[in-house]
């Protein structure tokens, strides 16, 4: 194998920016030369969550009232709401773990169409990377992302602890309406981050490191926002995090939060732009070799995998044990080994084997269900939250 290698992410990410950048361009133009108007205005209160309708051509704003308070997202397609939605992994793989102005929210498959663009970002990226170092952000998304009821209780063993999970769902719940909350909290959904100072170099091996957010003065400053453009009509949901400015993340009833304002503006006239499977679910990957160091912006590179006795040998293998009983389903990438990824037609795929094992005399022990308390998350929106365990409301900052 040579030094020299096709970069696939980077390669697509370029064409794919080509296809939109006009649009980032014109509603930014827009936006500085004050040809936007304000047709709406809330504030959204801590461990919180809020839902609207932002249709095509308008912007959304998400402002730093109060404090530095983080926030999550998430669309929906008003289109197909059972169906389409923004998906962090399509927006990731052809942009960035870490969104910057200009890059698309694409939604999921099949349809891979651009929802959302950011046009603004006036936070202090350079003093940001300066403390923090270089691609540190305040936007991301990691996984699919968001913090939820189930996960507080694992960690802290507290039920009915408010998350974004909860908050998004009920934003959807009251945009869109009981039935498509249900769908969303059945499945796996994407949210974005932003105001959350994280960066992925440090932490090796989970990539991920999130910092304090500080005071305002410091990374932020009272008045910060992020503005995106929509280019489909959009149920839109927004969670104020309850780890609120991540200051004090040593238990759950430090979390200090803060409200913040959200605020849709559109075009004094025409509009700037019009560039406009039933739910998304998560795969784990494995002998694909990736690093996230060099591919600044994008935090993530494909290398190629080689031949046997370069990397893998033949007869590697990974082995997990179940915990449940599961339904499974495995793919051969169509990337194959990746060794050349510059056109379709030139992958090479192999056959792979698949083993299933048990005890020679008895199960292997398991993990117990920790049987948790919290409630399904819209029966508990309906019902009123009942129980919900928050941290702080913090003190608003100048």
């Amino acid at each position: 194998m040579t030094e020299e290698f096709f970069d696939l992410t980077a390669d697509a990410k370029g064409r794919l920016a080509k296809k939109y950048d006009e649009y980032y361009k014109k509603a930014k133009a827009a936006q500085e030369a004050g040809e936007l108007k304000q047709v709406h205005e809330r504030v959204l209160q801590p461990y919180d969550g809020t839902g609207f309708k932002l249709l095509k051509g308008q912007t959304v704003r998400y402002e730093l009232t109060h404090g530095p308070q983080i926030i999550d997202t998430c669309y929906i397609s008003m289109e197909r709401p059972f169906q389409e939605f923004a998906d962090t992994w399509h927006s990731s793989a052809v942009g960035a773990c870490t969104p910057y102005e200009g890059m698309v929210f694409y939604s999921n498959t099949p349809y891979m169409r651009p929802l959302l663009t950011i046009i603004k970002d006036t936070v202090d990226l350079a003093k940001l990377e300066e403390k923090y170092g270089e691609g540190a952000s305040h936007n991301f998304v990691f996984n699919g992302g968001r913090c939820t009821t189930g996960i507080w209780e694992a960690v802290w063993g507290i039920p009915h602890c408010n998350s974004c999970d909860s908050n998004m769902l009920k934003g959807i719940f009251e945009v869109a309406g009981e039935e498509v909350a249900r769908a969303r909290a059945a499945a796996s959904w994407s949210a974005f981050m932003h105001f959350q100072i994280v960066e992925f170099r440090s932490a090796i091996p989970t990539k991920l490191t999130m910092h304090p957010n500080g005071r305002f003065g410091e990374i932020f400053k009272k008045g910060d926002y992020v503005e995106l453009l929509a280019h489909q009509d959009l149920y839109c949901a927004v969670s104020t995090c309850p780890q609120g400015d991540q200051n004090d993340l040593s238990d759950y009833k430090n979390y200090v939060s803060y409200p913040m304002t959200i605020k849709i503006f559109e075009v004094a006239g025409e509009e700037v732009a019009r560039a406009r499977a039933a739910a998304s679910w998560s795969a784990f990957m494995h002998f694909q070799i990736v690093e996230f160091r060099s591919a600044i912006p994008t935090k993530l590179t494909m290398h190629p995998n080689g031949r046997f006795g370069e990397i893998y040998k033949k007869g590697d293998y990974v082995e997990l044990l179940a915990h449940q009983d599961l339904y499974c389903a495995v793919s051969t990438c169509p990337q194959g080994d990746q060794n050349d990824l510059s056109d379709y037609k030139n992958y090479v795929s192999y056959p792979m084997t698949i083993k299933i094992f048990e005890g020679k005399d008895q199960p292997l022990e398991t993990a117990p269900d920790p049987q948790q308390q919290s409630w399904d998350p819209v029966d508990w929106i309906i019902a009123g939250r009942p129980g919900m365990v928050t941290g702080k409301i913090g003190e608003p900052q100048e």
